[in-house]
Formats: structure tokens, sequence, C-alpha cells
């Protein structure tokens, strides 16, 4: 199945959600923060690299999950196996608000264009 990792997520009124993240730095080491859209890559990439205290994640799997992370984050649009939808569904529905989850899940499955 293929994800467009670019895809903006939205409020219930159907607004782009918007997060805070560090810009550049000047010359004095200082950040400015800047407002970006919450994209469904930064969410699938988080849901792979989280780590559920209550259910560590087994050693084998880290490298798995790494490289996932690694290609969704590094691709505009990504193809995903079965298995991989379901384990990010799964992580995603453990780790994310009902408004989040629910997107990202819809859109995992296909039903959301």
């Amino acid at each position: 199945m293929k994800i467009d990792t670019t895809k903006s997520l939205v409020d219930m009124d159907g607004n782009v959600l918007i997060q805070p993240k560090q810009g550049p730095k000047d010359a004095d080491g200082h950040a400015e923060v800047i407002q970006e859209e919450l994209k469904v890559r930064e969410i699938l990439v988080n849901a792979l690299l989280a780590e559920d205290p209550k259910n560590p994640t087994p050693g084998t799997e880290k490298l798995k999950l790494f490289k996932l992370a690694q290609r969704i984050n590094d691709n505009d649009e990504v193809t995903l196996e079965s298995e991989e939808v379901t384990l990010i569904k799964n992580r995603v529905l453990t780790g994310f608000t009902v408004l989040i989850a629910g997107q990202v899940v819809i859109l995992l499955e296909g039903d959301l264009g």
C-alpha cells in the first residue's frame, strides 16, 4: 500500500494542525521557533521510534523499527507491506490521541484520500 507521508493532519473542523518546531540556529546559537503543519510522516516515525515503558521493545525488533522509520522519514510516498501497516497501526493506536490516531489509521486502511 502506498502512503503519502506529506499529508497534513486536521482538527475536527478541518483546520490544519500546527506544531512548533525549532528553526535554524543563529551565530549565537539561538534558534527561532517556527510553526509547521503536522504531517503524517511525523506521526508514523514517532510511533515507530517511541518506547512504551510498560511493554519494552525487544532488542531484536528495535533495528527493524528504526529501519522502517528511516524509510518513511526519507520519502514523501512510501510503500508499506500489510504487516508493516498492522505494526504501525497498533503503535499509533496506543501512542496518540483519538484525533491523531483516527486520521492516521483511516489513511493506513486506505479510506481517506
